[in-house]
């Protein structure tokens, strides 16, 4: 045993001495740095074993305990002073190896550690803790000999070993080798057999997001926030894992926290604002911007964002004073302007969308959307072979854009060529399926063409969806009767 027990606890007089008043026994001192060690209490079992190893300098189970003592408090080099005594008179006990290869691993010494615990295991070959110790000294090499790590940890896993860092272990082996989904029912184990171990639940996240189980990863996730109160990292994470798959309540929940802590975070700022839009709460958007604005006058992001709440809002004047405040301070940026022409498109002022959806193609000639906003101001202004020949150059750029189909299809309608009408919307149809408004407008079409059955069908199947049933229960009653008054005609 080398060195004094740094901060030694001095004991009282009752708990100097055993039974009868009688001194206490080497043994009784190990009892005491026993309970001491398992109460975490360090400075008294420190003590505890440095009075029995007084008392008798060879006891195996003091120097033993001492040296976990050691362990526990990362002072490598003391225990493997205290490890190496204890082999010296049990030079076969593998338990003591084994913890000596630990000590050698965590000072850093992955080769002697790989040693010890092959001494280990040659001593005692189904000694499961050995194997994993054996493992995690092969993950330590460099490079990390992952073939010999996965062989180690396996053969602990087959002697039914309650140890987690075995299914830990082969789980990281795993990972490393790109395969998450053979991590998966390994870590699960890990957590079966300690459910706080943090590194499984962040492991766990990590390979359930990779295989696109995203709920599964955020569940994991959680359970470590419980543990990890206040790391703004973390709650970052989650934040973007909820937005990025379309949970933006929840986002915004964990957002707020982030920025509670980081009050001056423009990027998190934008990001809360962009999740309470997404959950159409556009008042507390338009606080959050409003609040970062007053912290940076001049944020692009926070404009432009603010842009966009006062858009679901509908307060169009407010939009297009952010829009036109994001593109004063970003005048290369082409969706500012972009942003600008669609709300005076919903405002009702073609002319000054006109304007800005021009201004954002002289920035971006290939902004497509910028170019289907030009071709919707010029059919609002009544300009429908203009409205047409724009669209059509839109659909040169991307063939399927079924807001350009849909415009292209008006605009047929209003030239005076229907069959060309009902081709361009049938295939925004297509193109976007789940879009309801522009089924219906397919569907009144049909119905003003005499085509009853084609109505009937397309309003039939927007029967029980999002778009409005009393439009298309109206419709419906119209061309059964119609059909209805053919069929007695």
């Amino acid at each position: 045993m080398t060195g004094s027990p740094v901060g030694r606890t001095y004991f009282s007089p009752d708990e100097q001495s055993g039974e009868a008043g009688a001194p206490l026994t080497a043994d009784d001192w190990k009892q005491v740095g026993d309970d001491a060690l398992e109460a975490e209490d360090y400075a008294r079992a420190v003590e505890a074993y440095f009075q029995a190893l007084q008392l008798e300098p060879e006891h195996p189970a003091a120097r033993y305990n001492l040296a976990l003592v050691h362990l526990e408090q990362d002072q490598f080099a003391d225990a493997i002073t205290l490890l190496k005594g204890v082999l010296a008179t049990r030079p076969d006990d593998a338990e003591a190896l084994t913890t000596l290869g630990w000590a050698y691993l965590w000072s850093g010494d992955a080769d002697q550690a790989v040693r010890t615990f092959r001494r280990a295991l040659m001593l005692a070959p189904k000694f499961a803790a050995a194997h994993v110790g054996l493992g995690w000294a092969h993950m330590a090499e460099a490079p990390p000999a992952l073939g010999r790590a996965a062989d180690a940890f396996a053969k602990a896993i087959a002697l039914q070993t309650d140890d987690p860092e075995a299914y830990f272990g082969l789980a990281t082996v795993c990972e490393m080798r790109e395969e998450p989904a053979q991590a998966v029912p390994l870590l699960e184990d890990a957590l079966r057999l300690w459910p706080e171990d943090l590194r499984a639940h962040e492991s766990l996240a990590r390979v359930l997001e990779q295989l696109g189980r995203w709920e599964g990863a955020a569940h994991h996730l959680m359970a470590l926030v419980h543990h990890r109160p206040g790391d703004v990292e973390l709650d970052r994470r989650i934040a973007r894992l909820f937005a990025e798959h379309g949970a933006h309540d929840r986002a915004a929940v964990f957002w707020r926290k982030v920025l509670r802590a980081a009050p001056d975070d423009p990027d998190a700022a934008r990001a809360l604002g962009s999740s309470l839009i997404h959950a159409e709460k556009a008042d507390e958007a338009i606080e959050t911007y409003l609040s970062a604005l007053a912290r940076d006058p001049e944020n692009v992001g926070a404009y432009a964002g603010l842009g966009h709440a006062y858009f679901l809002a509908r307060r169009w004047a407010e939009a297009a004073d952010a829009y036109s405040q994001a593109a004063r301070r970003a005048p290369k940026d082409a969706s500012h302007p972009y942003n600008l022409g669609n709300t005076y498109l919903e405002a009702g002022e073609p002319e000054n969308a006109l304007w800005a959806f021009q201004k954002a193609l002289k920035l971006d000639p290939d902004l497509v959307d910028a170019r289907v906003g030009l071709g919707w101001a010029c059919f609002a202004q009544g300009r429908y072979e203009t409205a047409r020949e724009t669209f059509e150059i839109a659909l040169k750029q991307r063939p399927t854009d079924a807001h350009a189909l849909d415009g292209l299809g008006s605009a047929f309608w209003r030239l005076g060529a229907p069959e060309l009408a009902v081709q361009a919307l049938e295939r925004a149809s297509h193109a976007d399926p789940e879009h309801g408004g522009l089924r219906f407008k397919l569907g009144m079409i049909y119905e003003a063409l005499g085509r009853l059955e084609d109505a009937r069908r397309v309003f039939h199947d927007l029967q029980g969806g999002s778009y409005a049933e009393e439009r298309i229960a109206d419709a419906l009653a119209r061309i059964e009767s119609a059909l209805g008054d053919d069929a007695h005609g």
